[in-house]
């Protein structure tokens, strides 16, 4: 962690600090424990690996994998689910038992395949460490999402995790899905990976290729990194963190501006902390930072579009406070400062 960054008339800002700051509080306010960390990347990809699990709550297609028949003891949660799915609703409860966990759970198959896992039950747990979530079974429902469409894969027990023909199924129903991750090249493996292999591999954080037909593919959901987080997940938080050195470069490039506007509402600027606003930039990859006495906003000009690192539906997550993640869709070509109250 880098010290106090002090700029020129003693204006003080540490936005990777913020960065660390927020995702720690950011997990709290979830309900699980941050680690302790002097380092952001972590903690904020921790932040991003708990949207990851969550699985958007907006109406979706099905598609059923060829051959796929429920089996009847599931018949009733199963249709359930379906309806759930078309309809948008929150899928959480049916999602992993883990999720509850005080340490940010980290789900293997999600992770490397992109594969979620959903409990067929049809009641509520009423008490316990489980309670609000859904009574499980001997077996789970696999499936795999984009944004519009849900692609109903099979049935499987709570072993199946690292089966090959899960992805075998995708392979053969919907191979777009994942012809992406094919390795593009005349290559093989130089011994076939086992299910215990790729078990042993998946819990010591190392990704394992699948062999499908004749073609290698990395697993389509991205992989895991060496620290156990998933490498989708870290890339998103680099993002941020790139974001934090450009937003560093134009205070130090721009102090005498940001000056001259600061001193219609300061008489003495030296005393002025700001504090980069995360959740705004995780939100619409727009840079705003906010004086830490809460007088004003800035708006950094930038020449990217906006955008969001996670989906809409799931932005209350990130920003429960919805006044704080609207922006302008506009992108700004100058400086602004907005008053937010008056000292």
């Amino acid at each position: 962690m880098q010290e106090l960054k002090i700029a020129k008339d003693n204006m003080k800002y540490n936005f990777e600090k913020d960065v660390l700051d927020w995702s720690v509080n950011t997990i709290t306010r979830l309900g699980h424990r941050a680690k302790a960390e002097n380092d952001p990347l972590p903690s904020l990809a921790q932040v991003f690996t708990i949207t990851r699990h969550l699985i958007t709550p907006t109406s979706r297609n099905v598609k059923v994998a060829k051959g796929f028949v429920c089996p009847k003891d599931y018949i009733e949660g199963y249709n359930q689910i379906i309806s759930e799915i078309k309809k948008g609703k929150d899928l959480s409860p049916r999602g992993s038992r883990q999720q509850n966990n005080v340490d940010v759970h980290v789900d293997g198959m999600l992770i490397d395949w992109g594969v979620h896992h959903l409990h067929l039950g049809t009641q509520f747990i009423e008490k316990g460490k489980n309670k609000g979530l859904i009574k499980g079974n001997k077996e789970i429902l696999f499936v795999f999402f984009t944004y519009d469409c849900a692609y109903i894969i099979g049935v499987y027990d709570h072993r199946s995790w690292v089966r090959e023909d899960v992805l075998l199924t995708v392979k053969n129903n919907w191979p777009n899905l994942i012809e992406p991750y094919r390795i593009n090249r005349a290559i093989d493996l130089s011994r076939d990976v086992t299910e215990s292999d790729r078990q042993l591999l998946r819990s010591n954080n190392i990704n394992s290729p699948v062999k499908i037909n004749r073609s290698i593919y990395f697993g389509p959901g991205g992989g895991i990194s060496s620290g156990g987080l998933g490498i989708n997940e870290i890339e998103s938080a680099n993002i941020v963190l790139r974001a934090i050195n450009d937003l560093n470069k134009w205070f130090n490039e721009n102090t005498p501006e940001l000056k001259n506007q600061l001193s219609k509402y300061y008489h003495d600027i030296g005393n002025v902390t700001f504090i980069f606003e995360v959740s705004k930039y995780i939100l619409s990859r727009t840079f705003t930072v906010k004086s830490k006495d809460g007088i004003l906003r800035v708006h950094i000009p930038s020449t990217d579009k906006p955008a969001s690192l996670i989906h809409g539906s799931i932005a209350n997550v990130i920003e429960p406070d919805e006044n704080k993640y609207a922006f302008d869709s506009s992108i700004l070509d100058q400086l602004v400062l907005e008053v937010c109250h008056q000292s």
